[in-house]
């Protein structure tokens, strides 16, 4: 290559990336972080206090149940009835609400129709 071609080049790459230290930290919307003065966090002291032997036994403590005790038939079918009511209730309420909403949209029919 000649010198004009690398000196050609180079002018087409400066045009295209503007150097960044000829712009100002207002136009390139960032400061210079070094000029910064660094945050110091402060020091937390923790407590290491030993707990009492006597206080340990005053803490509420929550223990899980020992076991599950084998489910009868009768709570199976206590279980499957209150379902079965739940999903059957919900069903006759979206029923009930389409029945009501048919039947008003007939009458708005009826009132355009005379």
């Amino acid at each position: 290559m000649s010198e004009e071609e690398k000196k050609e080049e180079n002018h087409n790459a400066e045009r295209e990336t503007p150097k960044a230290e000829s712009l100002s930290a207002d136009e390139t919307g960032f400061e210079n972080i070094a000029s910064q003065q660094s945050v110091e966090q402060p020091q937390t002291e923790i407590n290491t206090s030993e707990i009492t032997p006597s206080e340990l036994n005053d803490i509420e403590v929550h223990h899980t149940h020992p076991g599950h005790h084998k489910k009868k038939w009768s709570d199976y079918f206590w279980e499957f009835l209150m379902l079965f009511l739940a999903v059957f209730c919900g069903f006759m309420a979206e029923y009930q609400l389409e029945h009501k909403i048919e039947h008003d949209r007939e009458k708005v029919y009826m009132q355009n129709m005379l």
